[in-house]
């Protein structure tokens, strides 16, 4: 009962009431986290991260949504999953656990990295021939 006491209670300028936890509050900034580590590494956020829910778009030169998403959670270490924002297939993070801290936001920018690359964009040699 002593955690919805704790929930806090706004009035918004424009007449709404906004209400607010501290988690979801922390999980918004460590939404905002992964957005920005990853738009400097080239990725694509195609949404606005305000309820922790990330649509990522793969930068040029790597795998396609889809493939990531199979291989993010192989590496063991974390988990997205696919879906479709506008028409478009994107991979769909959503920052949910309350121990999820800055850390663990670094650690999931590195495996999307290191599992949308495609390893040898190059035909196969036998292919060429």
């Amino acid at each position: 009962m002593d955690k919805l006491i704790s929930w806090t209670i706004a009035q918004m300028e424009d007449g709404l009431v906004h209400v607010t936890h501290p988690l979801v509050e922390r999980a918004v900034r460590l939404g905002y986290q992964l957005k920005k580590k990853l738009l400097a590494r080239g990725w694509h956020v195609l949404n606005d991260p305000a309820l922790a829910v990330l649509c990522i778009a793969p930068p040029p030169g790597f795998d396609e949504a889809r493939s990531i998403v199979r291989r993010v959670p192989a590496s063991g270490r974390a988990w997205v999953s696919v879906s479709t924002f506008e028409g478009r297939e994107v991979i769909r993070a959503c920052i949910t656990n309350g121990e999820t801290d800055g850390e663990d936001i670094d650690e999931l920018a590195n495996i999307l990295e290191s599992c949308g690359r495609i390893s040898d964009p190059t035909p196969a040699k036998a292919e060429l021939q």
